[in-house]
């Protein structure tokens, strides 16, 4: 299945509602079975994206362990890791949305499973015009 991206309303709250209550913008999904799987938000200029969700369910217990990773471009600004057996579901709430560089794409990454084990990923957050100069 390819990456599918939804908008999840019009984008009426400001950047500082959004900060305080987590409000979502889009969300992101992919798939895959035995093979690593990616959300990516690509980058905009003059916009910064903030994650404030990730969740991955696999069909059955991992098989293989890996690692949950979160990236502000290239840069990994969050990880986690996964073990043979650990569960089928993982659901991370961030309190503080993990947030991009002005400009940069977000990329949130699971590694495979283990073999035939087929995965889920879902990335939800917002995105926001960010001000970098008054002339």
């Amino acid at each position: 299945m390819a990456q599918a991206i939804t908008t999840l309303g019009p984008v009426v709250n400001t950047q500082s509602d959004k900060l305080l209550y987590g409000q979502p913008d889009w969300s992101i999904v992919n798939t895959g079975t035995n093979a690593s799987i990616a959300c990516v938000l690509a980058a905009v200029t003059n916009v910064q994206h903030y994650c404030v969700e990730l969740d991955v369910s696999f069909a059955a217990a991992p098989t293989a362990s890996g690692v949950m990773t979160i990236k502000d471009g290239t840069t990994i600004i969050w990880q986690a890791s996964f073990g043979v057996g650990s569960g089928q579901f993982f659901h991370i709430d961030f309190m503080r949305p993990l947030r991009a560089t002005n400009g940069a794409a977000l990329t949130a990454t699971v590694d495979a499973a283990g073999t035939s084990v087929a995965g889920t990923v879902t990335m939800i957050g917002f995105s926001s015009l960010s001000i970098t100069s008054f002339t």
